[in-house]
């Protein structure tokens, strides 16, 4: 059984089922509009996007008049990888596409000769270019601008208000706000990246991270702020109606009518809207975008700004992962691009998209040592009458049938799992090539006398294949903390589920152990009680809370003031790592001694501890004799002390080795003491 997630029709259209889901993006989707044979989409009711796509019921756009280059940008002698030797001319001022079966040299000819040639001629600092003899007519282009489907953002901060620089627009639009006027709250105080008006329980993510060993780390919702991202005082500003919050909610079409009389943010929530983008919420997180919906999105940044004229765009597949509706538009933008006096070169399979090509340049004619030759520079016209891979595939969706053949294929067997287990020539231990058939969803009874075998068959060939399978599922990370099991000797084994061992056991658990602890739950209940439980004081049972900066500051004096103490700032607390980065910023603030797992010990840059070995670090903010009344200069140490611990610090007295807690946010006020959290 096959399941192939796709777009392309030479695949959808061959089928045996088909499940299509939609009916839009984002929020729009989510649901399966059809399920069936390929026949059964041009009988829809209600056609899907997908149905429509096929059958052709809603139109492609229709290819305009082909553009003559105004010129050519030709590499000569291009011989890197499998390249042999060619010479390739890229035509100026048109939309080009470099085409080719996979492997055949496309990528090695644009991005690694073409656009570092260029680079490396003007001087700029780039990797090495592929080996060429000279690159001609690149003279008077201007930028040089390469979109690949790398990620555009690679942290949850990103987002695409900030990335279409429309973000620095809203806050200071929610800043000329009258309360916020009224209240003093200028536009950096909208920004959940700098402190100021964020939450700083979760630094303005609106989620806080629990580090779990050897599982995924818990991502938790933050308890101070809810997940808003803000201070309640931020959020009280509103615009319309909807507070910084509700707008990073919104989507790109929604905010397109919330800001209809702001011309600069209707510009580029317009440019998105046109590339197909207006399901996204402004707020998204780049990371979590597709690698089309990255290119699309740089597009519309490059479309959005004023660009220097007469650039060069190079695109690399970008329309990995479109619906054939989304790759419609893309060729709208890309036209636009054109239109606007600049040069598209893109590296492309799709057949839509060298169709509405000024220029095609085919690699070929097959890939690796087989390919590496320039087939064809021309037209796509001309190319449909090319006897090549390229050129019958292209010469049928321009020329033959525009309607994709949706005939009944082969019925499916059945939706559901094998009917048994069949294990083929298995000799592992005394079994001499045996084969069975086990049946499934039925208890099965392996019988016989003592070391006839019976373990070797459910152990040692069921069990250990199933979790050989299953053990190599997992990614190499996970795959260290567990045992290898090798491969049984048998032919084969089909049909085997998940696989779960309970055997006996000739030796008994200590007294330690509990039915909580060997079925793990007693691991999660700690957990839980760790977060959601009520901290109190062990002397006098008061529940400890959290306490002013000058409280902390006040205690610190009362106690120590008139002895010479290191005055420490918390900063990792039982994690295992190398924490590399912890001893380049220790350095870089210019710290020189650090405590690592109850020592003082001088602070190197390159230092490393041991990975597997849980540490507690802190930065050593310096030597004091504290004075016995708060001063300002003594207040301001405790304070950065403070920050850099997140609300806590450690006051080590001189010849002691145990460190004193102060903590803001765990502190009794009956007993005056603190906790660690």
């Amino acid at each position: 059984t096959v399941v192939v997630i796709e777009h392309d029709e030479a695949i959808v259209g061959r089928a045996d089922h088909i499940i299509d889901v939609g009916p839009g993006p984002g929020e729009q989707g989510g649901q399966v509009v059809y399920q069936g044979e390929p026949a059964g989409l041009a009988t829809m009711k209600n056609p899907s996007t997908t149905a429509r796509m096929l059958t052709r019921a809603e139109a492609l756009r229709p290819i305009p008049k082909r553009r003559k280059p105004n010129g050519m940008i030709t590499v000569v002698g291009a011989q890197e990888n499998n390249l042999k030797t060619v010479n390739a001319e890229f035509g100026r001022g048109v939309l080009n596409v470099v085409t080719g079966v996979s492997g055949s040299g496309k990528s090695t000819l644009v991005v690694d000769t073409l656009v570092r040639g260029i680079q490396r001629k003007r001087g700029e600092a780039v990797q090495r270019a592929g080996a060429h003899t000279s690159i001609e007519g690149e003279s008077g282009i201007g930028s040089v601008i390469l979109i690949d489907q790398t990620p555009v953002g690679k942290t949850p901060r990103s987002c695409p208000a900030t990335y279409m620089k429309m973000y620095d627009s809203i806050r200071k639009l929610y800043a000329a706000q009258p309360e916020a006027q009224q209240r003093g709250i200028g536009a950096g105080m909208f920004s959940f990246n700098v402190p100021g008006g964020r939450c700083e329980a979760c630094a303005g993510t609106g989620f806080e991270r629990v580090e779990m060993q050897f599982l995924s780390d818990l991502y938790i919702t933050c308890e101070q702020c809810n997940g808003e991202r803000f201070q309640g005082s931020i959020l009280s500003v509103t615009y319309k109606g909807k507070s910084i919050t509700d707008l990073l909610k919104t989507t790109v079409s929604e905010a397109l009518e919330l800001f209809a009389d702001k011309r600069d943010l209707v510009s580029k929530l317009t440019v998105l809207e046109s590339v197909g983008l207006g399901y996204l919420r402004l707020g998204q997180p780049l990371n979590t975008l597709s690698g089309g919906e990255s290119q699309r999105l740089k597009v519309a940044s490059h479309l959005s700004f004023e660009q220097e004229e007469n650039a060069l765009f190079i695109l690399d597949e970008p329309t990995t992962g479109l619906h054939r509706s989304d790759v419609q538009v893309l060729i709208g933008n890309l036209q636009q691009l054109v239109s606007m006096g600049n040069t598209v070169v893109v590296i492309e399979h799709n057949l839509d998209m060298m169709a509405h090509a000024d220029r095609i340049i085919d690699l070929g004619p097959e890939g690796g040592s087989g390919g590496g030759q320039v087939l064809f520079q021309g037209s796509p016209d001309s190319l449909c009458r090319e006897d090549s891979h390229t050129g019958r595939a292209l010469d049928e969706r321009l020329n033959g049938d525009p309607c994709v053949d949706l005939k009944q294929r082969d019925k499916p067997k059945g939706l559901v799992a094998p009917e048994g287990i069949e294990i083929r020539g298995a000799r592992v231990h005394n079994l001499k090539d045996i084969s069975l058939d086990l049946p499934r969803g039925k208890m099965v009874v392996v019988t016989g006398p003592s070391g006839s075998g019976k373990s070797s068959v459910a152990f040692h060939v069921l069990f250990a294949e199933g979790q050989r399978r299953f053990i190599d599922c997992l990614s190499p990370y996970a795959r260290q903390y567990v045992q290898q099991v090798g491969r049984p000797d048998m032919d084969s084994l089909t049909g085997i589920p998940p696989t779960v061992s309970l055997a006996q056991r000739t030796t008994r658990p200590g007294p330690r152990s509990t039915v909580g602890t060997l079925t793990e739950i007693h691991q999660a209940l700690r957990l839980m009680y760790a977060r959601i439980g009520i901290q109190h004081c062990p002397s006098c049972q008061a529940q400890v809370s959290g306490v002013e900066r000058k409280d902390v500051i006040a205690a610190v004096l009362k106690r120590f003031g008139g002895k010479k103490v290191r005055i420490l700032a918390p900063t990792v607390r039982g994690r295992k790592g190398f924490h590399k980065d912890v001893f380049k910023r220790a350095d870089k603030l210019g710290h020189t001694e650090i405590w690592v797992d109850g020592a003082i010990r001088p602070l190197r840059r390159n230092d490393a501890l041991e990975r597997f070995k849980e540490h507690d670090i802190s930065l050593v903010v310096g030597n004091y004799t504290l004075p016995s009344q708060s001063t300002l200069q003594m207040e301001i140490i405790l304070e950065d002390a403070l920050d850099m611990g997140d609300g806590s610090l450690h006051i080590l007295p001189e010849k002691e080795k145990r460190a004193h807690v102060f903590s803001q946010e765990l502190y009794c006020t009956d007993c005056r003491r603190s906790f660690e959290p």
